[in-house]
């Protein structure tokens, strides 16, 4: 975020929010078509540096700085509008892929049939890619905390928070990939959220009260 302040007290920043914003990583990231995202989960090297079973995912997960979990922020969304997307690279050498989707149902409490493909609405524009039935994801908490939901249940692909190994040093990744060394990040988009606390986005305000003086 780049911030300035003049010599009168006054703020020049582009994006700000006192709720939606992640400990552990407080870059907001801007997309293409101007949307603000917060990254709330990351998972680096993910195939050999994997989770536990028994992080505390409900709240907050730090291990250091190349695997960490903060999806509790989507407790703050009063819309019912879960924007999210995945960032993933199979490997260190690979180009990176995104998956865009908007689901209903927040995904710390999520069930499969939830995020179905016919409960979702995937981003098709430019830079996001689809594949399959892929669609939202929900909580698993079994060989990750999260998962995608691909058109079969029990099937445990796009994992975020995985603990548990899939082949040798690699987890599921989103369409159907296995991750290496490479990385999966969830992000969750919120210049389209209330706050009950001021945010300034690059081109809204929102606040409880405004006063004219």
């Amino acid at each position: 975020m780049n911030t300035s302040v003049n010599k009168k007290g006054q703020f020049n920043l582009s994006t700000f929010s006192e709720t939606f914003v992640c400990p552990f990583d407080t870059e907001f990231y801007v997309e293409p078509d101007k949307s603000v995202w917060v990254r709330i989960a990351h998972n680096d090297n993910a195939g050999s540096n994997r989770f536990n079973s028994t992080d505390t995912f409900t709240s907050s997960v730090y291990t250091d700085k190349t695997k960490w979990f903060y999806v509790s922020l989507c407790n703050n969304i009063t819309n019912n509008t879960y924007e999210l997307m995945i960032k993933q690279k199979v490997d260190t050498s690979a180009a990176e892929t995104k998956y865009r989707w908007i689901q209903t149902v927040n995904p710390m409490t999520a069930t499969y049939d939830d995020v179905a493909l016919a409960n979702v609405t995937r981003i098709t524009t430019e830079g996001y890619s689809t594949y399959g039935n892929y669609a939202g994801i929900h909580k698993e908490n079994s060989h990750s905390y999260l998962v995608a939901n691909n058109g079969t249940s029990g099937n445990w692909w796009g994992a975020i928070g995985c603990w548990t190994a899939y082949g040798s040093n690699t987890i599921p990744g989103y369409a159907q990939v296995a991750i290496s060394t490479g990385y999966i990040d969830l992000y969750l988009r919120i210049d389209n959220q209330t706050s009950s606390k001021p945010s300034m986005y690059k081109n809204s305000l929102v606040g409880k009260y405004f006063y004219e003086i």
